[in-house]
């Protein structure tokens, strides 16, 4: 293979096209051993007929991780990050009936305790907490993620199930995923709703906050980005929510784990993506949560 000894980076001309300045804007890129090492064990899981556990163990988390892991150090202290999710279930008022098969392997997630300016967060989602299904920020039941929004889930399949059943599949998931917006902007709007009840009613010292300034029309996200996996090869897929529909696009193929470039060019479309979670997706939900409406200092939830 002419890209597993890296000769893509040496071929004057082509190479060029390969590297860009902005790359580090993204994050880091993990050294030629890295690549190396994810390149041997997907070799060996391919040849062996490896099953889906040592697929996800031996080569996806070790991509996750060489894409979203800092090189250096224990990674603590990361607004976007990745977790295993093999054992989490969708919630049943996000879309019922659920079957108990329908799950997905990865998630790529936020951790609100880690945006510093913004540390009154947390309190906010705790307090929607005690009124959302299964105390859960999310639209799984994954416990230790309960506190932490979700913002793409990553389905690994064999190459031979077929993509129409792994599309099924991540429709599911990602009709959950919109549902669960659509009720967060739900008890938004009740709050909004009730703050204005409380600021007519009440006189005096109990007076409410001040009115938050409005958000256009609690619009929801132009689109949700999930991944699926096919042994070597890595697919985009995107979902937009039309009304109560879930619209699913045709998929987008980024890398592949049988060459070195393709192992590059997934940890960069990673990269890209984690910075859509913070630029996009954490700031529509950031912009929500800073301006809940409060009563007597507390969020106001119903």
């Amino acid at each position: 293979d002419t890209y597993s000894d890296f000769k893509w980076t040496r071929r004057r001309g082509v190479s060029d096209i390969n590297f860009s300045d902005q790359c580090k804007d993204l994050g880091c890129t993990p050294p030629p051993e890295t690549i190396h090492k994810i390149l041997h064990q997907a070799a060996f899981c391919n040849s062996r007929s490896s099953p889906d556990a040592d697929w996800n163990a031996e080569v996806y988390h070790r991509v996750l991780e060489a894409a979203l892991k800092p090189l250096q150090g224990p990674g603590v202290d990361q607004l976007v990050d990745f977790r295993l999710s093999t054992t989490a279930a969708l919630i049943k008022e996000y879309h019922a009936p659920v079957s108990a098969t329908k799950k997905v392997d990865f998630c790529i997630y936020l951790d609100p305790g880690c945006d510093h300016q913004h540390a009154d967060t947390p309190q906010v989602i705790n307090a929607l907490r005690d009124v959302l299904p299964l105390g859960a920020f999310n639209h799984t039941n994954l416990n230790s993620l309960s506190d932490r929004p979700i913002a793409v889930s990553i389905e690994t399949k064999k190459t031979g199930e077929g993509w129409e059943t792994a599309g099924l599949q991540m429709q599911v998931w990602s009709a959950a995923h919109w549902q669960f917006l659509r009720k967060f902007l739900e008890l938004r709007q009740r709050a909004s709703d009730e703050l204005s009840r409380i600021g007519q009613q009440t006189i005096g010292a109990a007076a409410a906050d001040p009115e938050p300034s409005p958000i256009a029309g609690y619009e929801l996200p132009d689109f949700l980005p999930d991944i699926i996996i096919q042994r070597h090869d890595w697919h985009l897929v995107i979902t937009t929510g039309e009304g109560d529909k879930t619209i699913f696009w045709q998929k987008k193929t980024f890398g592949n784990t049988s060459s070195s470039k393709g192992i590059y060019q997934i940890i960069s479309t990673l990269q890209l993506l984690r910075r859509w979670v913070q630029v996009e997706y954490w700031a529509w939900l950031q912009q929500l949560l800073r301006e809940w409406p409060r009563c007597n200092g507390q969020p106001l939830v119903l």
